[in-house]
């Protein structure tokens, strides 16, 4: 982990309140290491943190760590925690499994769908509810345990019990993608390493404006691309053109944001930043670029970082394999009342 501190006197996002949290500049969920002090608590919470969550939803970047499940292990388990996995259910319905559980629900047919892990519990509070005594429930109970696979179980009371298990789970990409707010708030955080003293001038309140909600102002342009391969590493990097700053935003070698801050003029010049996800190596560039723009005033710092490589220690687990069982509980009134 690295940390820098651009000494900027108010939060990137607010440009009100005291900075007094570390941020990390590519989020620690995507394996980002560089942190800096540049956001208040309440910008951490509320403006950067919803941002940052809806990565774990966005089709690309879960698509980008299932590709790369071999050569990020780690980052693949810890990130797939907070993705939702699915399999098809026997209704047709799609079965959701999200942190390795299983999320409860009832077919069109009354039948429950039911992590059987937690089955023993939920079976308990239905036949309780009507009216079979505890021991019966409890002999039960010991009979689903030893169920085999797609063995049916009279439980009573109307109630039939199966054992199923789910072998292949697809993550589910129904859900969006990143809000492009997410975008605009990396390349200002990013900026603000190397030009804290610009980031706090009156041009860049529309922006924050924009990161908090606001509408999209016209000297903002944000483009979402990709590449055709995927690669273990992420980069940032800026130019200062004629009227213009340009950034680029690699996410696992795969997903580019194109960002562009128009109507504005800073020295010329161009720095980049990468982290190789499977070393643990930070690098930072700081080079002249080709054009010479009149230059924003500034306290800027150029050659901030060089972290030295080296292979983590210890043996990295395999991926992991995900595997869940699903208990369906039939309840032969409800199909009865359907009927």
């Amino acid at each position: 982990m690295a940390r820098i501190n651009p000494g900027i006197e108010s939060c990137v996002l607010c440009g009100i309140r005291k900075p007094e949290t570390w941020e990390h500049i590519l989020p620690e969920s995507l394996g980002g290491r560089l942190q800096s002090l540049i956001l208040c608590g309440p910008c951490n919470h509320d403006v950067s943190a919803p941002l940052v969550a809806q990565l774990t939803r966005d089709p690309s970047i879960i698509l980008a760590v299932e590709n790369l499940k071999r050569e990020l292990p780690r980052l693949h388990q810890a990130f797939t925690k907070n993705v939702s996995y699915t399999a098809p259910g026997p209704d047709g319905a799609p079965i959701v499994v999200r942190a390795d559980k299983l999320r409860a629900r009832r077919t069109s047919e009354g039948t429950y769908l039911i992590d059987s892990r937690r089955a023993a519990r939920h079976l308990a509070k239905l036949l309780r509810k009507r009216g079979l005594p505890e021991e019966h429930i409890q002999t039960k109970i010991a009979e689903f345990d030893s169920l085999e696979d797609g063995e049916p179980l009279e439980m009573g009371a109307g109630l039939q019990v199966r054992r199923s298990t789910i072998t292949e789970l697809a993550p589910s990409l129904r859900d969006g993608f990143v809000d492009e707010r997410f975008a605009v708030m990396i390349a200002l955080e990013f900026l603000s390493l190397q030009l804290p003293g610009a980031v706090q001038t009156p041009y860049f309140d529309r922006l924050r404006a924009y990161v908090a909600g606001g509408d999209l102002p016209a000297i903002l342009e944000v483009e979402r691309l990709t590449t055709k391969t995927y690669a273990p590493f992420h980069g940032l990097r800026w130019q200062g053109h004629d009227d213009m700053l340009e950034f680029f935003i690699h996410l696992f070698g795969w997903l580019v944001f194109r960002v562009r801050f128009h109507k504005i003029q800073v020295r010329g010049r161009l720095a980049a930043y990468y982290e190789e996800l499977n070393w643990v190596r930070l690098s930072w560039s700081d080079a002249p670029a080709v054009r010479r723009a009149p230059s924003v005033t500034s306290s800027a710092h150029a050659t901030i970082v060089a972290i030295a490589s080296c292979r983590p220690k210890g043996t990295v687990r395999a991926s992991r394999r995900f595997s869940s069982e699903l208990a369906s509980v039939c309840d032969s009134r409800s199909v009865r009342e359907r009927g």
